[in-house]
């Protein structure tokens, strides 16, 4: 798992905004958002002078901490939702094998992934057909 999270943490690096002229980022506001903020903000203003008493170094890693955690909440729901469609093929071996014989022809490294994304097509499919039964 942890692979998979410097992965991602090294592609949202990457795709991070350029610093503009004076060495700093440019931000986007959102105005839902700010109202969000605003809102709980007039809720609990106790919690901003907090957070403004707090030092920058601790801000900094409170943000990372969110970043990792939501990257391992996605992790973790791929992960269930892999584990759902195995079991889907497990039950339909005809599905699996045909599925089998369509990414026969991918790199080994390629076919887990392929193999999952054709069963939850097929799981879909049949979703469609027969109802939800996943």
């Amino acid at each position: 798992m942890t692979e998979k999270l410097d992965q991602k943490l090294a592609k949202r690096q990457a795709a991070a905004p350029a610093p503009d002229q004076d060495g700093g980022t440019k931000q986007r506001n959102s105005v839902k958002v700010d109202a969000k903020i605003d809102a709980y903000i007039a809720a609990d203003p106790g919690y901003l002078d907090y957070v403004k008493g707090l030092p920058r170094e601790r801000l900094e890693r409170i943000a990372v901490l969110h970043q990792v955690e939501k990257i391992e909440k996605e992790q973790r729901i791929q992960q269930s939702s892999e584990r759902k469609i195995t079991d889907w093929l497990a039950s339909r071996p005809d599905i699996a094998k045909e599925i089998d014989e369509k990414i026969a022809s991918l790199q080994k490294d390629d076919q887990p992934r392929a193999r999952i994304w054709h069963g939850r097509q097929a799981a879909e499919r049949e979703g469609l057909k027969t109802g939800p039964k996943l």
